[in-house]
């Protein structure tokens, strides 16, 4: 009979005890809810702060674009400026192909003045059958020696202080030219008629039926005093004034 009391006690304890456990699992439930209230997921902060996180990192990224956007092109504006300078450096520095280059340009244009400066321009016009000391015709004249000169530049052989250039000119045929103006004067002399030698010659050199002579010469360019300077020698002369040295030849004969 006392076992039976005690086992039946048992059960009274063990079936008083369940309401209580169960209490306490709903209450432990209800605080694990409010705590998962208040404390978030890692989960649920992670997929809340997705868009500021994505705001933020795309100006970032935005930024890193820009800075090295602008770095590039500060870059590039230095590229530019220092090829600009070397370029600017190489066309200043003078050479023997710039040099006669520049010197047929000045004959051509009529800028003797500064021709001078690549070559010994009175030396090279100083022709007896073709100079008029103390005329006022005589730039008219030179002038028409070269106004419808053309040249071209075809090979440089370079040493250090001398350089050949084989040049290409087309010139007025200056044979045909002191040809016509020699009979013309012949003409004038038996007809017993005035006759002025540098009004013939300006308009032979300006008769547009005369023909044009395309000469190659080898022409010598050769430093003088640290600069160079074109060499006047009979190569220049016969490629600048085609046919001019046969005609005085065949004046002289």
């Amino acid at each position: 009979m006392a076992e039976n009391e005690k086992n039946q006690e048992k059960i009274k304890e063990v079936k008083q005890e369940e309401p209580k456990k169960e209490e306490q699992k709903k209450e432990n439930e209800t605080k694990t809810a409010e705590f998962k209230k208040v404390t978030p997921s890692k989960e649920t902060a992670k997929t809340t702060n997705t868009p500021k996180q994505k705001a933020t990192t795309t100006k970032v990224k935005t930024k890193e674009k820009e800075s090295k956007r602008t770095m590039a092109l500060r870059i590039l504006a230095v590229i530019i400026i220092l090829l600009a300078i070397i370029s600017l450096i190489y066309v200043a520095l003078p050479s023997p192909a710039k040099v006669l280059q520049q010197g047929l340009k000045d004959l051509q244009t009529g800028n003797f003045e500064r021709a001078k400066e690549y070559l010994d321009f009175d030396e090279l016009v100083n022709i007896p059958v073709l100079s008029f000391e103390n005329n006022e015709n005589k730039q008219e004249i030179q002038k028409l020696f070269f106004d419808q000169l053309e040249f071209s530049i075809k090979k440089v052989e370079k040493g250090e202080d001398i350089a050949t250039i084989e040049v290409e000119i087309i010139n007025k045929n200056f044979k045909t030219i002191m040809q016509n103006t020699t009979k013309e004067l012949t003409q004038k002399f038996f007809n017993n008629e005035d006759a002025d030698q540098k009004n013939i010659l300006i308009e032979q050199l300006k008769n547009e039926n005369i023909d044009k002579v395309t000469t190659k010469e080898t022409v010598t360019v050769q430093k003088q005093d640290g600069k160079w300077k074109i060499v006047v020698d009979q190569n220049l002369r016969n490629a600048i004034f085609p046919g001019l040295t046969e005609a005085i030849d065949s004046i002289a004969s």
